[in-house]
């Protein structure tokens, strides 16, 4: 009895104090939709802290999907963006090119490291990622413009979405970008 009561009191105390902490994923503020994702998986994994799940993060992960795009596409697809725009020549809008090529498209750069996970999950997210890394995609020959993977939410069919060219990483990242 004294341990169940105990228990008990544990439980409620953990939900009491489990604080969901968006922070912990920055980059996620560059696009509402991502913010919605990182808010989403900090609430789950404070959640999963509070019930002391084995494994919060996979928890988290799994309770925060938004039946579209989880937070690793939201960060595979960003990080992509950001790579794309170190590789720019444009010194007016870096989401734009000319692109460098030698520095994108070696298949030990940074940008290819993120091309295939964004590729694989990005059309649930393409309309807000594309413009801002579609140029960049256009100076590596044989690339894809467009995500490859089969994923595809029925929202990214029909919203539509005015990409932001003024928009910084570095004010969404504490002035980390990668």
């Amino acid at each position: 009895m004294f341990f169940t009561r105990f228990l008990a009191t544990a439980t409620i105390a953990a939900l009491v104090n489990a604080a969901p902490n968006a922070d912990a994923i920055p980059w996620a503020k560059a696009n509402p939709h991502a913010a919605a994702a990182a808010r989403a998986y900090a609430d789950a994994y404070a959640e999963a802290e509070a019930i002391g799940h084995a494994d919060p993060e996979a928890y988290a992960m799994a309770a925060s999907e938004d039946q579209c795009a989880d937070i690793a596409c939201h960060a595979a697809c960003g990080l992509l963006i950001i790579e794309g725009q170190k590789c720019s020549r444009n010194t007016e809008n870096s989401y734009l090119g000319p692109h460098d090529s030698e520095c994108l498209c070696p298949s030990d750069s940074e940008f290819m490291t993120y091309y295939p996970s964004c590729m694989n999950c990005g059309w649930t997210l393409w309309k807000y990622y594309g413009p801002y890394v579609t140029d960049a995609l256009r100076a590596c020959p044989g690339l894809s413009t467009e995500p490859t993977g089969t994923s595809r939410c029925s929202t990214t069919l029909t919203d539509i979405y005015t990409p932001d060219y003024a928009i910084r990483a570095c004010d969404y990242t504490g002035g980390r970008t990668g």
